[in-house]
């Protein structure tokens, strides 16, 4: 199972990129290829975008891990 903590801490990741959004192109912090970096809005667009993109993915993943998880215990009894 140790699938659970490692998406509970990707989930986390994801929510303190939400909050902590770089409003300015840099090379260290944020969804970097070649053309976010291009100019400003393709950067800010590709920001909103990849923790959207990155919560759904995530939330998908925490059901289906959760759903295996109790259907395991539950097989136990």
């Amino acid at each position: 199972m140790i699938l659970l903590p490692s998406s509970l801490f990707l989930f986390l990741l994801a929510i303190v990129f939400q909050h902590i959004v770089s409003q300015k192109i840099n090379y260290f912090f944020g969804f970097r290829t070649r053309k976010t970096m291009k100019n400003q809005k393709n950067w800010e667009i590709a920001q909103v975008s990849f923790v959207r993109q990155l919560k759904v993915i995530l939330d998908i993943r925490l059901y289906i891990q959760f759903y295996y998880a109790l259907r395991i215990s539950c097989s136990l009894f």
